[in-house]
């Protein structure tokens, strides 16, 4: 993989932060990210799922997030975290540890200043906190 050449999740949480900092139209970001890092088939497919469905979803996460995040944090940790989240409760064909996995490596490239405490526990117990939120949510 190239230098300039992102995997899925860094490139949602790249246009995450972007939609989130610019309030730019989500849906035109994807388009610009699908072409700068030439994502097809079922990376296409997973970018826009995974990025669509956290905003979506995104007041949601965020109230299951909440217990496990008890001061505040860097905006790319809590969208990281929400990505995961949604991938965990929502994504039936990734496992649990490929989630965990690839926002751990994700945040490695970051400054670690916030991936600390309660993201470090959401991460050592994220069967807990998917499996709480997977039996509050309503079906959609």
């Amino acid at each position: 993989m190239s230098k300039d050449r992102k995997n899925v999740r860094e490139a949602a949480l790249e246009l995450l932060e972007a939609v989130e900092k610019n309030e730019s139209y989500s849906n035109l970001l994807l388009d610009r990210y699908i072409e700068k890092y030439r994502f097809h088939g079922p990376d296409r497919a997973l970018l826009t799922e995974i990025t669509y469905g956290t905003l979506q979803r995104k007041q949601t996460l965020d109230y299951f997030l909440a217990p496990f995040l008890r001061k505040k944090i860097e905006n790319w940790v809590r969208i990281l975290l929400r990505l995961s989240l949604y991938q965990m409760v929502y994504l039936d064909k990734i496992p649990d540890r490929a989630i965990i996995f690839e926002a751990v490596e994700i945040a490695k490239k970051r400054p670690p200043r916030d991936f600390r405490n309660g993201q470090r526990r959401f991460a050592r117990h994220p069967a807990r906190g998917a499996q709480k939120f997977k039996g509050n949510r309503r079906p959609a």
